[in-house]
């Protein structure tokens, strides 16, 4: 009986130091490969303290060429220290300020608990970026087409907001409508 013990010990310590050499090189390969990646927190909404749901929001802008295995080993670790003194934190990514500004729309969001689980992932990242021009046509765009009021003068002004636009980039019909359908799908 006490040879079985002795051994089951003898395993259980074999298998424990096997454990924890393996979880030591798993680390040591992460920080390895890591470069410092920048983001600028943008907005923080902390909830109402009387609120049942106490979530902060944070919105951040990103690189607009980042990886995911980057948001994971770079900027997701970082962001968990806001989730201190609240249940969690709801991230909201941008690659491009002109995003937030217009009608924030997002390159997604993540929800991150306390204990750095991620309980929502919809980071949307891709591996071609977009170009200065493709995103000053769109928010442009965006932006004086939401200055438009409701009147009958409307389609008028909606067809002359189109074609500044297509004389300041110098761009035809066509390539607005490729612009559009690209930079749409890359914020959807």
């Amino acid at each position: 009986m006490r040879i079985k013990k002795f051994l089951l010990i003898i395993v259980l310590l074999i298998l424990n130091i096997n454990c924890t050499e393996k979880k030591t090189e798993k680390i040591k390969i992460k920080n390895q490969d890591i470069k410092d990646i920048k983001y600028e927190i943008l907005k923080e909404v902390y909830p109402d303290k009387n609120s049942n749901i106490q979530k902060k929001n944070i919105s951040i802008l990103i690189p607009c060429n980042i990886t995911k295995e980057e948001m994971y080993s770079q900027i997701i670790p970082k962001l968990v220290g806001h989730v201190e003194n609240y249940n969690g934190l709801w991230i909201s990514f941008y690659c491009d300020k002109r995003f937030y500004e217009i009608s924030q729309l997002t390159n997604g969001s993540a929800e991150i608990y306390k204990d750095g689980t991620i309980a929502v992932d919809s980071i949307k990242l891709h591996e071609n970026s977009l170009t200065e021009k493709e995103i000053g046509v769109y928010t442009e765009y965006q932006s004086k087409m939401g200055k438009v009021k409701p009147s009958s003068n409307e389609t008028k002004e909606k067809e002359d907001i189109k074609n500044t636009i297509l004389k300041k980039y110098n761009i035809t019909e066509e390539e607005f409508d490729k612009i559009w359908s690209k930079v749409w799908s890359y914020i959807l």
